[in-house]
This record gives C-alpha cells, sequence and structure tokens, in this order.
C-alpha cells in the first residue's frame, strides 16, 4: 500500500507534526503546552533514535520542520479557538 506523500521529506514532516499537534490539541485541550512540548521532544528523540540505526540517519531541518509543524498546528488551533469564541458573542 502507497504511503501518503507531499513529494517532499520536509513538507512530509511539516504536514504529520500539524496534523498530530492539532489531534492531541483536540484531545486534550487543557494541557495545551504539555501536547506542543511533547510533541517536539518526540520528532527530536525520533531524530536522535535514527542516527543510532544503520539505515537512517538524524537531520537537524527535520527536527526543524517537526518543531514547525507544531506551531502551525497550534496556529491553527487557537485560530479556531478565537472564531469559536467570537461566534458566541452577541
Amino acid at each position: 500500500m502507497p504511503v501518503p506523500s507531499t513529494g517532499w521529506d520536509k513538507s512530509n514532516h511539516l504536514v504529520g507534526y500539524s496534523v498530530l499537534a492539532l489531534a492531541g490539541l483536540l484531545a486534550y485541550p487543557v494541557r495545551e503546552l504539555r501536547v506542543i512540548s511533547g510533541l517536539v521532544a518526540y520528532g527530536g528523540l525520533i531524530e536522535l533514535l535514527q542516527s543510532f540505526t544503520g539505515y537512517r540517519f538524524a537531520e537537524w531541518l527535520d527536527l526543524l520542520a517537526n518543531a514547525i509543524g507544531v506551531l502551525l498546528g497550534w496556529g491553527v488551533w487557537s485560530l479556531r479557538n478565537r472564531f469559536a469564541v467570537a461566534s458566541l458573542r452577541p
């Protein structure tokens, strides 16, 4: 089964971590900082662990793309909340 891809590794990281951040924040809205910091740490751990395999390697740009993706997902979540609150005002 083919894996979905944007065609560029860094954008795959960005999109994947954006979705993870949005899903995590929707699931745990009162744990905002934990979700964000946990996902950035998770992305760092994955990159670190890849350096111990013989067939993968760690990349700083992957970690940066992960972190930007998390921030993008957080931004979408924040905008969603802002518009949801604004629509409740008379």
